[in-house]
């Protein structure tokens, strides 16, 4: 057997022979080494032109180690001494943050106390009472004082101030006031006072609704009910008439009065 327009695929034992690949990888590497080469060959023939010519432009010069200012005290004998300057900074600013979280402290504190002196001295005067004492700051206590200053100003304050077992007492009245139980109270009372918002009134339109649609719902349902009731009585009442027109004897004879009664009632109702 012979192809068209080729040779003929059949071998000398008269079986075909698979086909041939003409793919050789060596020769696909070589090619693209060639390619390779080529390019790296032309630039560097222009790179030689270049400098032949004097256009090729300067290499970029790499940062200097005298050009870093911070780098001049570590290679110079100087270091332990700028080491030295640096840690003292450092340690000065710490110490200035330090002075400062005290100072806020300290102002947050003195805020908060007197915040709390100035709403336990209001709600005595809501409720129609003379205000409570405040009691006393731990600065002003201290007084910010030394010990010889404060062996003079001990016994004072121990007379303008009551002792703990008032203290106590006092303590467990203002726990006994608190601001979140009178706006609780207070917020109950205008909730009771206000009119019904606008989702509220929707609310309570719908609820109505629905129950006007279940109790109409149920009255169709109870006619319903009453009307299959009829109707079920209306076919008994029937089916009790029939068998008894149709009524027959022990022989198998109609029963003869049963349907005389049924045509004088016809007969009855239509004259």
């Amino acid at each position: 057997m012979q192809a068209k327009g080729g040779k003929s695929h059949r071998g000398g034992n008269g079986q075909f022979r698979g086909a041939v690949s003409t793919y050789d990888k060596r020769e696909v590497i070589q090619k693209q080494r060639a390619l390779k080469a080529k390019t790296v060959n032309k630039f560097k023939r222009t790179l030689a032109r270049l400098a032949a010519e004097g256009r090729l432009p300067a290499p970029a010069a790499a940062p200097r180690v005298d050009d870093d200012p911070l780098m001049l005290g570590r290679d110079s004998g100087g270091s332990s001494d700028g080491d030295d300057g640096e840690r003292q900074q450092q340690q000065q600013q710490q110490q200035q943050q330090q002075q400062r979280q005290r100072q806020r402290q300290q102002e947050h504190k003195g805020q908060h106390k007197h915040g709390n002196s100035g709403s336990q001295q209001q709600r005595p005067r809501r409720e129609g009472r003379a205000p409570l004492p405040a009691a006393p700051a731990a600065g002003d206590e201290l007084g910010g004082s030394s010990g010889d200053e404060l062996d003079g100003k001990a016994a004072p304050q121990q007379h303008a101030f009551p002792p703990p077992p008032a203290m106590r007492a006092l303590q467990g009245h203002r726990q006994q006031q608190r601001p979140g139980e009178e706006q609780q109270e207070g917020s109950e009372r205008n909730a009771k006072a206000r009119h019904p918002s606008h989702l509220e009134r929707l609310a309570a339109k719908r609820q109505a609704q629905l129950r006007a649609e279940r109790a109409e719902k149920e009255e169709h349902q109870k006619e319903a009910q009453r009307r299959r009731d009829e109707m079920e009585e209306k076919e008994r009442k029937r089916k009790a008439a029939k068998a008894k027109f149709f009524a027959k004897t022990k022989r198998g004879q109609p029963v003869m009065r049963h349907r005389l009664d049924k045509i004088l009632d016809a007969l009855q109702s239509g004259g």
